[in-house]
């Protein structure tokens, strides 16, 4: 009623926006010092975390972890996308496959378009479920092979809010 915050809440929602800035500006100062001492060779949303890390980079961690709870990839090139690992189906629990990974090979969510970009429906009628299959024929993937854009899911537009990870 009268406007007061869980401050613990607020904080972590801050500290998500904290590790959002290190994902969408890697050119920042931040990012580079981060990213040099933590994750030379990869990605700060693919990262495993130590324990003998400083306290500003375990900040960083709590906020990162409540930040993948809203993270999905907007499939563009598709090159980067793990099919079960990333989060790339636009369903609003998890964001992957329900299909049971089981024997199946394939690993990148490019290895599920053919030459012009389309969806290869043979492939995905014979790995995925049918709720599946349906989410990914909506998704509308691109002749162009654009970039893969990493966006908020609990916002309509994709636009990261701390009021958002704050509700989530």
């Amino acid at each position: 009623g009268l406007g007061f915050r869980d401050f613990r809440i607020f904080n972590r929602a801050l500290l998500a926006r904290q590790a959002w800035r290190l994902i969408t500006r890697p050119d920042s100062l931040c990012t580079q010092v981060l990213k040099a001492k933590y994750y030379p060779n990869g990605y700060l949303e693919d990262i495993v975390f130590s324990g003998n890390d400083s306290q500003t980079w375990h900040a960083i961690h709590h906020g990162l972890e409540l930040l993948k709870k809203g993270l999905i990839w907007r499939v563009g090139n598709v090159e980067r996308i793990c099919i079960w690992r990333d989060p790339w189906i636009p369903r609003p629990t998890s964001y992957r496959p329900i299909t049971p990974r089981a024997t199946c090979r394939l690993r990148r969510v490019s290895e599920l378009l053919d030459d012009n970009g389309r969806w290869r429906t043979d492939l995905l009628q014979q790995h995925f479920l049918a709720p599946d299959v349906q989410c990914i024929l909506s998704i509308k993937a691109s002749p162009r092979q654009l970039e893969n854009v990493l966006s908020w899911a609990p916002d309509t537009r994709g636009v990261f809010s701390v009021r958002s990870v704050y509700k989530l």
